[in-house]
């Protein structure tokens, strides 16, 4: 069952309730479009949200000029659109508990898809997403913290801490973030470049240069404004490191690929280096380094 209630003043709407067994949050968007605009209700229209809303309980709330509101749902083959430069995602599952200044949500989600245009060349199968995501918006930011999220692709996996603090006056979000990775094989990195924020001569060299072997015990650390990377003023530094077992590197287009790499990568930013041992020419060097 559904119950709506919408108070109204000779001003127009001032506070919308709902609580629900089962709803879709699209069919709540025609109850609020004539409510006042306001941030939250941009980001809705924004995000334009599908899927199934389970015990789902919603109030909002006219504030002076903004409007307060406090959400609980769980949700399943939750949908959001990406905008500007920020993430959408699909077939998302979990819990959420809100309000106009914290909030807290719980993902669970098996074949979930991470569609982020700006960042990457395609969108990102996650066959799970499992961990904790808590905000709280002080007088000039809003904080997302999670410390164990866990992102499991066709190719590997990745547990990661995260701090994103997100200016309220629409400058760069600011991201602090550790992630550890499994086993990858080298050809699949190339999926997960950020390629759209990366110089084309980087991006298109490492597509052709990555040929073969296997990334482990891997981790990337980036710190600094999202929209400053790939930092070429300092304005902050993504590092990721990795060991490399039996690699494949075509390191020019027209020369012989060096084989049998066994041995470190990394990568500051725009650069990358790996130093180890391997094959080339048939011949067999015990210290080989390379980078751009």
């Amino acid at each position: 069952s559904t119950r709506i209630k919408l108070t109204e003043s000779p001003n127009g709407p001032v506070a919308f309730a709902l609580e629900s067994d089962f709803l879709r949050p699209e069919d709540l968007t025609p109850f609020f479009a004539p409510l006042q605009q306001s941030r939250l209700l941009e980001s809705w229209f924004a995000l334009a949200p599908r899927g199934d809303l389970r015990d789902a309980a919603l109030r909002i709330e006219r504030s002076g000029e903004d409007w307060e509101y406090d959400v609980a749902a769980q949700f399943a083959g939750l949908s959001l659109a990406a905008r500007d430069d920020y993430p959408g995602a699909n077939n998302l599952t979990g819990e959420v508990r809100a309000d106009a200044r914290s909030g807290r949500v719980e993902l669970r989600s098996t074949d979930a898809v991470l569609d982020w245009p700006t960042v990457f060349r395609e969108q990102i199968v996650l066959p799970q997403i499992a961990g904790l995501v808590v905000w709280r918006q002080g007088q000039d930011a809003v904080r997302v913290v999670s410390d164990d999220l866990v992102l499991a692709t066709p190719d590997g996996s990745t547990r990661s801490n995260l701090e994103l603090t997100l200016p309220l006056d629409g400058s760069s979000p600011r991201l602090d973030l550790t992630t550890g990775f499994s086993v990858f094989a080298v050809p699949a990195v190339k999926r997960y470049l950020p390629a759209h924020k990366m110089p084309p001569v980087v991006v298109s060299w490492l597509d052709q240069a990555l040929q073969g072997g296997r990334v482990h015990d891997g981790q990337l650390t980036f710190v600094g404004p999202v929209q400053a990377f790939p930092f070429d003023g300092g304005e902050g530094e993504l590092k990721a490191s990795a060991n490399v077992e039996a690699g494949v590197l075509r390191y020019m287009r027209d020369w012989p690929v060096a084989e049998e790499l066994n041995g470190r990568v990394e990568f500051v930013n725009a650069s990358f280096t790996a130093r180890g041992s391997g094959r080339a020419l048939g011949k067999r060097a015990a210290d080989v380094s390379t980078g751009i």
